[in-house]
């Protein structure tokens, strides 16, 4: 999915986005938000939000209290510490950019696992991104890449969003030739509820600038290459 060319017109002379909403009269609708270097969660609303959650979930059933009076608050741990963690990060932060004395060739990091959060139905979904650019006399740490990427996809959010957000972040932070970002992932969305169909791939395609052969043909290429 190449998001690189404007997508088409919708209702009311809105503009669909690569963040699951729309963009009209310069605001975009429905996407999710983030704050930058905030710890936005409120952990007590979740556990009583969750505790409301399980009430209804098991209403008119035994069950054991206790294990189920101490979920909440394992559930909202898990939530904070781990799978929205990126809500408490600024991305940009981690794109510390390395200044060239000369143009170099095309740089590419292939495989960052990772795993982030459906905005649809609150599942998981994981797989890798391979980020490549062409840069013009800046550079950064693949560390910081692989960082960077990690907490964009700790949040709440739409594979083709997590795709766009990582060319924005490199395009901004390196103002590089150009940019091509890949995104490839197995969606729980789809494999544990309505056509559950395990083992599937869903790529995302981002590029940004001038059009690199070789840049392409690094990102694609097979082990040893």
């Amino acid at each position: 999915m190449d998001r690189s060319v404007d997508l088409p017109a919708v209702e009311g002379g809105s503009r669909r986005t690569a963040v699951g909403g729309t963009l009209r009269g310069g605001k975009r609708l429905g996407a999710l938000p983030w704050r930058v270097g905030e710890r936005v969660m409120n952990r007590a609303k979740m556990e009583q939000g969750i505790r409301l959650f399980l009430d209804g979930l098991l209403e008119g059933h035994e069950v054991d209290t206790d294990l189920v009076e101490s979920a909440p608050g394992r559930v909202a741990e898990a939530w904070v510490e781990d799978l929205a963690a990126g809500y408490g990060e600024d991305p940009r932060s981690f794109l510390e950019p390395i200044r060239l004395d000369r143009a170099r060739g095309p740089v590419v990091l292939r495989g960052i696992r990772f795993t982030s959060l459906c905005a649809h139905h609150l599942l998981p979904f994981r797989g890798e991104a391979s980020v490549g650019f062409l840069p013009r006399d800046a550079h950064v740490g693949l560390g910081g890449i692989a960082r960077m990427v990690d907490s964009l996809a700790r949040r709440l959010c739409l594979q083709e969003a997590l795709t766009v957000e990582i060319a924005d972040h490199l395009e901004q932070a390196l103002d590089p030739e150009a940019v091509v970002v890949l995104v490839e992932a197995e969606h729980l969305c789809l494999s544990v509820r309505g056509a559950r169909k395990t083992g599937h791939r869903f790529r995302t395609l981002e590029r940004r600038g001038t059009r690199c052969a070789e840049l392409d043909t690094l990102l694609h290429s097979g082990p040893g290459v």
